[in-house]
């Protein structure tokens, strides 16, 4: 009951006006790939990313996510009706083959583990040279660009529960950059960038 809960509860907050703002920059990337690009989309939960992507372009995506109920709710959205939707287990390698994708995303999920580069290794397997690895990640930072709520389209609570959950462990990421590093130590592209009235920051590794 509580992971059922607990599905819903993102599920709302995916939902939101303000969350499809959050997740605009790296839907907006992956709709310049290539028609039929295969996408991951590792810790998909309630599905809003894949839901918004597909609305733009027949991508191939699967969601793969630890939580069940996670997926049940993913599930339920009809676009995503269709789509391949995997359960994972915590800690094991993903349950891809070499170079099945072309593009790996992580939305709001690496700045949490304890051990990211792990993720960021079994991405990199799954590729093909030129894949892409997206990270969207809350900064942590305040927006210096719009006073208090008119930051953007509608807010509820949940974003203001976001923020302040997000906040330190969204800085030390942006303060630490371990995906910079990762991509220099195995010689892949990197960029990044603020977005989302840099609330958050959105970086790109491409093999």
């Amino acid at each position: 009951m509580k992971e059922k809960n607990s599905a819903r509860f993102f599920r709302a907050l995916q939902d939101a006006p303000w969350y499809g703002d959050f997740l605009a920059p790296v839907t907006e990337e992956l709709l310049q790939l290539p028609e039929e690009a295969r996408i991951l989309d590792v810790g998909c939960g309630p599905g809003k990313l894949m839901e918004e992507v597909l609305k733009g372009g027949m991508y191939r995506f699967t969601g793969a996510d630890i939580n069940r109920e996670m997926l049940q709710e993913a599930r339920s959205r009809p676009r995503l009706r269709d789509v391949a939707l995997v359960p994972l287990e915590k800690g094991a390698p993903l349950p891809f083959r070499e170079g099945e994708f072309d593009a790996v995303v992580f939305c709001s999920l690496l700045f949490l583990l304890e051990e990211p580069l792990f993720l960021l290794g079994e991405a990199l397997r799954l590729l093909p040279s030129g894949g892409k690895i997206f990270i969207l990640t809350p900064s942590g930072k305040r927006s210096p660009l719009l006073p208090g709520a008119a930051l953007l389209r509608p807010v509820n609570a949940g974003f203001w529960l976001w923020r302040k959950a997000t906040r330190g462990r969204g800085a030390k990421w942006l303060g630490n950059s371990p995906p910079e590093k990762w991509a220099a130590a195995n010689g892949l592209k990197y960029s990044r960038r603020l977005v989302f009235k840099e609330l958050a920051v959105l970086e790109i590794l491409e093999k």
